[in-house]
C-alpha cells in the first residue's frame, strides 16, 4: 500500500498536469480560432507556476529529491516572464505571448506524471524517457520565445518604467536589455546543460540495466 507521502505526491502532481493540460488546450483553441487575448489565460499561467514553488519545498524538506537552485531559475524566470508581459500592453496579446504560455504549458504534462507515478513506486519508462526528451525541442523554443518577448517588451519598458536607486537613474527597458544581452545566455546554458546531464543519468542507467539483463 502507497504512503500517505506518496498519495499526497501523486495527487499534487495529477492537480498540476490537468492545470498546465487546461492551459495548452484553452490557449491553443483561442489562438487558433483567432480570438487569444492574454488575460483570458494569464490566471491559470500564474496559478500553475506559483503553484511550482511547492516543488522546492518539497526539496527542501526531503519529501522528494531535485536541484533546488535550478528549480528557483526556472521558476522565478518563469514569473518574472509572465509579470514582463502581463504588464506590457503591447505584447501580451501578440503571437510570441501565446507561444510562450503554450510552450511553458506543454512541458509540464510531460513531467509531472512520471513523478507522480514515481512517489507511488512505479516507474513507467515511457513517462522516464517523455520527462527527459520532451525538453530538447521545448526548452530551446521557450528560450527562444522568452528572448523574442522581452525583446519586444524593452520599448515600452524603457518609455515607462524609470525610477531612482541610492540616487541613481534606473531605467527598466535599459536593465531589461543589459539582462537580455550579459545574462539571459548563460542562464540558458545552465538550464540546457542541467537537463542534458540529467537526461544522460537517468536514460543511461535504463539501457545500461537493459543490456546487463540481456547479457
Amino acid at each position: 500500500m502507497p504512503r500517505l507521502s506518496g498519495v499526497y505526491l501523486f495527487t499534487y502532481c495529477a492537480l498540476q498536469t490537468l492545470i498546465h493540460l487546461v492551459l495548452v488546450v484553452r490557449t491553443t483553441q483561442l489562438f487558433l480560432a483567432g480570438e487569444y487575448e492574454w488575460l483570458a489565460v494569464s490566471n491559470i499561467a500564474f496559478l500553475g507556476t506559483l503553484l511550482q514553488i511547492i516543488d522546492v519545498v518539497h526539496c527542501l524538506i526531503g519529501l522528494t529529491k531535485g536541484n533546488i537552485p535550478a528549480s528557483l531559475v526556472q521558476i522565478w524566470g518563469r514569473l518574472t516572464m509572465l509579470w514582463i508581459i502581463h504588464n506590457c500592453p503591447d505584447t501580451r496579446d501578440t503571437t510570441p505571448a501565446a507561444l510562450i504560455l503554450i510552450v511553458y504549458a506543454l512541458v509540464e504534462p510531460c513531467r509531472y506524471p512520471y513523478y507522480g507515478f514515481n512517489a507511488l513506486g512505479v516507474e513507467i519508462y515511457p513517462l522516464m524517457w517523455l520527462r527527459y526528451s520532451a525538453f530538447l525541442p521545448l526548452y530551446p523554443a521557450g528560450l527562444s520565445l522568452e528572448a523574442i518577448n522581452m525583446t519586444l517588451a524593452i520599448p515600452y519598458y524603457y518609455r515607462t518604467y524609470q525610477t531612482t536607486l541610492f540616487g541613481i537613474p534606473v531605467n527598466a527597458g535599459v536593465v531589461m536589455g543589459g539582462f537580455l544581452i550579459l545574462v539571459f545566455p548563460f542562464i540558458a546554458r545552465f538550464l540546457l546543460f542541467h537537463m542534458l546531464k540529467q537526461r544522460k543519468s537517468k536514460l543511461g542507467c535504463v539501457q545500461h540495466s537493459k543490456k546487463s539483463k540481456k547479457n
